[in-house]
């Protein structure tokens, strides 16, 4: 597995780097970047790694200027210690968002998640063309359109194409729209799961 680490503070991102080797020692870490300009410069200039993992907030600005100016096509594994940029962290191909002080448990499931999405998808890949024609046919989203919620003191339509993600909070299944206001539900996260079209949503 090759890996990139986008992180300005040079201490962090050595020990985020000996901590990833620890967990898998087949990885390589292909090199250390601390500005939005140098991981443009990098991904612009060889091939993509099979794994980033990238601080938010850089020396030169947000890290999602990288993504303005170079196609990122390596999932991203955002390592911040701010907790408000989730969602546009998956858009920009985060398939996970581990907040500082990071710990081996945390490093080592999100390593073990980028493995497992990586295992799917080839497993998968002869399937992806019925996948793509399904995208292509109208009225064939058969999944839930709305939710129904209760909040201050009313009950509210959420319309399932404005929901970002859905998510457990203080033991709670909890709905996050992209506007980022939570909505509490009643269901649990397996029945939203059925009731979500698969192309909707990844579980």
């Amino acid at each position: 597995m090759n890996i990139i680490i986008i992180e300005d503070e040079v201490k962090t991102a050595k020990a985020l780097g000996q901590l990833i080797l620890s967990i898998r020692p087949d990885a390589q870490i292909l090199s250390y970047i601390q500005s939005i300009d140098g991981a443009v410069a990098y991904l612009m200039e060889n091939d993509q790694p099979d794994l980033i993992f990238m601080d938010i907030q850089l020396a030169d600005g947000l890290c999602f200027e990288i993504f303005k100016n170079v196609e990122v096509l390596s999932p991203v594994i955002f390592c911040t210690a701010f907790d408000d940029y989730a969602i546009e962290a998956f858009k920009s191909n985060g398939i996970d968002y581990v907040l500082k002080p990071f710990s081996r448990d945390s490093i080592s499931q999100a390593i073990k998640k980028a493995g497992e999405l990586k295992n799917f998808f080839q497993r998968n890949k002869k399937m992806m063309p019925d996948f793509d024609y399904l995208l292509t046919r109208t009225g064939e989203n058969t999944g839930k359109k709305s939710f129904l919620v209760f909040k201050n003191n009313k009950y509210q339509t959420i319309q399932t194409e404005n929901i970002a993600f859905f998510f457990i909070k203080n033991e709670t299944p909890t709905i996050m729209t992209f506007d980022k206001t939570e909505y509490q539900i009643t269901q649990s996260l397996d029945e939203v799961h059925k009731l979500l079209s698969p192309i909707q949503f990844l579980e």
